[in-house]
């Protein structure tokens, strides 16, 4: 029995001399060895020049650099993981900020703007393993507290106001570059963008009903056009290989500039609103699904 195992033993150590398969540790070690298989999450190999040979487990994230020794020179030396594509969905909180939150009615810069809701499409491409570019979609609403100017009607002439629910709605495409950093699971990322956004401001009607009186004023809807400007960050967190969970937070900011929009009487009657300047910053905080390839 010793004969045979130690002939099949110098069999197979012929086979492990000659592959030169080395792994290239984040700590700086280099190991030379035969490495039999790779799946998500470990490297199995074979360590070169033992006595008795026997297949060990290393975990890719202690991996940098993985050079297999074949035929093919593609393959000559690559990173451990070669997926720098990802794609994500998310979706979460959308708050806005000074001008657009304010409720000042004295103010011709404030948007009655409040909370609301966020949705992103994002698609980030690594260059190299800590630096990349992204291009992201955007859309978030948030609620247009048209209850304001309607409890100054009421105040102003003395009888009961009463509005539609309505929102703003914001769609937008931003692209910048983006910065990882990997711990182990857990990746650190920041990014700055420039982009074009659209602003709706919505359609409001205030109804007044009171007795024999009635009627109502309508105010058009109106959208703008600007160069959205945006930072921000967040934690990506690796299921697998390929599915990641993540979270970050976003600060946008832009300049609309809303031409005239109507108002509209009961009676047919028409009034214009001069064009204004809408000042917009809003924060976005959402958690989503990613996938990489």
């Amino acid at each position: 029995m010793k004969s045979t195992i130690l002939i099949i033993i110098l069999s197979i150590l012929p086979i492990i001399a000659k592959s030169q398969d080395k792994l290239y540790l984040k700590d700086g070690r280099v190991i030379n060895c035969h490495v039999t298989k790779l799946d998500s999450l470990n490297c199995y190999y074979i360590l070169e020049n033992t006595r008795n040979p026997m297949e060990t487990m290393i975990q890719k994230k202690e991996i940098l650099y993985l050079n297999i020794s074949d035929e093919k020179p593609a393959n000559k030396i690559k990173p451990i993981s070669s997926k720098r594509n990802r794609i994500d969905f998310s979706m979460g909180f959308s708050i806005p900020r000074n001008d657009f939150a304010s409720d000042d009615i004295f103010k011709e810069e404030s948007g009655y703007a409040g909370n609301g809701l966020s949705f992103n499409v994002n698609y980030a491409f690594l260059i190299v393993p800590k630096f990349g570019f992204f291009v992201k979609g955007i859309n978030y609403s948030n609620e247009y507290h048209a209850e304001i100017v309607g409890k100054a009607l009421s105040y102003l002439y003395s009888l009961p106001v009463e509005n539609n629910t309505v929102k703003y709605k914001t769609n937008a495409i931003i692209f910048g570059p983006e910065f990882v950093y990997p711990v182990e699971r857990l990746t650190f990322e920041g990014h700055a963008g420039i982009g074009f956004a659209r602003l709706k401001e919505p359609e409001v009607t205030y109804s007044i009903s009171y007795g024999s009186i009635s009627g109502w004023i309508k105010k058009s809807s109106i959208t703008a056009s600007a160069v959205l400007y945006t930072v921000g960050g967040g934690l990506i967190y690796n299921l697998t290989d390929r599915w990641q969970i993540l979270g970050n937070a976003d600060f946008h900011q832009g300049s609309f500039k809303f031409e005239k929009n109507i108002l509209t009487g009961a009676s047919g009657e028409t009034a214009s609103v001069p064009p204004r300047k809408q000042y917009c910053e809003v924060w976005t905080a959402v958690i989503g699904l990613g996938l990489k390839f």
